[in-house]
């Protein structure tokens, strides 16, 4: 019989499978992410006891396949709950968006430990009430950075100047940002102030405790939402289902 292993783990992601099981999608510091199988996870009230609802972080033992298929999710032991942040329909949008990008981004098995740990800290910050949409802002920032598609934000992605003025072009292909003169030759590009630039820059490379004394204006976090959005799907080539839900709750709740 194969040895269970154990590892810590993130549900990122959660689906009903057959007439009985679940499928649980695990984000783990070793292994990365794996798609397991809770058998009997619908039906059994005492099995897994609420251990698999989504941003749980868990103790999990797991069986691996011997050739193709699911890996079997043996147990589990609750770590941290995070239950606030499912009672909380805005925290918990907000939360299913990093962790649907975590989904989008990354591959079965690859371990990728500092998005790990970013998502861990990330979830922690947002279950003590900590401003969401600069919090998220944050997240996406250095989720950009640890996938290896960081832009450019201090010097002309084209010359190496640094820009000047009272706005900023990004590069239509995400890779930064341009010069005025650079800026002349682009066909199609987005403008953001120089301030938010400068948030921007503050948002990814300060320390997360850093960041959330920092005070942007509600116009700097807007243009710098965007613009991280923006980056994310460019290099993804297509839009997270959690964009439309938690853009609208956070137009409702901060009226930008």
């Amino acid at each position: 019989m194969q040895q269970p292993i154990e590892t810590e783990a993130i549900v990122i992601a959660t689906r009903d499978f057959a007439e009985s099981d679940r499928l649980i999608t695990l984000f783990t510091p070793e292994h990365g992410k794996i798609e397991t199988i809770a058998k009997g996870a619908k039906k059994s009230l005492h099995r897994f006891v609420n251990a698999l609802e989504p941003f749980s972080f868990l103790d999990a033992s797991l069986v691996m396949p011997r050739a193709t298929g699911f890996t079997r999710l043996d147990s589990v032991k609750i770590k941290m709950s995070f239950e606030a942040l499912r009672q909380d329909f805005l925290s918990f949008t907000a939360a299913n968006l990093c962790c649907e990008l975590i989904h989008r981004w990354t591959k079965e098995m690859d371990p990728h430990i500092d998005i790990f740990r970013n998502l861990l800290y990330y979830l922690n910050c947002l279950s003590q009430k900590q401003d969401i949409y600069k919090l998220t802002l944050f997240f996406k920032l250095r989720l950009l950075a640890l996938v290896g598609y960081a832009p450019e934000l201090q010097f002309c992605v084209k010359c190496g100047n640094k820009p000047t003025g009272n706005s900023v072009t990004i590069e239509q292909h995400g890779k930064g940002v341009l010069c005025s003169s650079c800026a002349e030759k682009e066909d199609s590009a987005q403008q953001i102030q120089m301030g938010t630039l400068y948030c921007l820059r503050h948002l990814s490379i300060r320390s997360a405790k850093e960041v959330m004394r920092l005070k942007p204006s509600p116009q700097q976090l807007a243009e710098g939402w965007n613009t991280a959005k923006k980056l994310h799907c460019l290099h993804l080539k297509t839009i997270p289902n959690s964009y439309a839900v938690l853009e609208t709750m956070i137009n409702v709740s901060t009226n930008l």
